[in-house]
């Protein structure tokens, strides 16, 4: 069985500041072989800066502040990868974009039962 999640965000037509975080995507952490696949896909004219981050942090939990680390960043385009090693949570980092684009981001969940 699997978990998919897709999100979209809409660019400014000017430098995006400060940065643009998507919302936390919580994962089961519990699962019993821990696979994620992401894809980050841009479209529209602008270059985009943007990472991949995780957190160990329950984003879930009200009044958690999660600490973020990145997994991976691209400067423009489609960016996809796995994380094999358990993270809580997953999120696309938008860090900025030079004209208007749309980004989005889908995360894909195997291993759960």
């Amino acid at each position: 069985m699997a978990t998919r999640v897709e999100q979209h965000v809409t660019l400014p037509g000017t430098t995006a500041s400060p940065a643009t975080a998507m919302p936390w995507i919580p994962l089961d952490v519990h699962a019993e072989y821990f696979n994620v696949k992401y894809v980050a896909v841009k479209t529209g004219s602008g270059q985009v800066n943007f990472k991949v981050q995780g957190t160990i942090d329950n984003v879930l939990e009200s009044g958690v502040s999660a600490v973020a680390f990145d997994i991976a960043s691209a400067a423009t385009g489609t960016i996809d990868g796995n994380v094999t090693n358990a993270v809580a949570a997953i999120r696309l980092q938008v860090t900025s974009a030079s004209a208007s684009s749309d980004m989005s981001f889908r995360v894909l969940q195997t291993g759960i039962e």
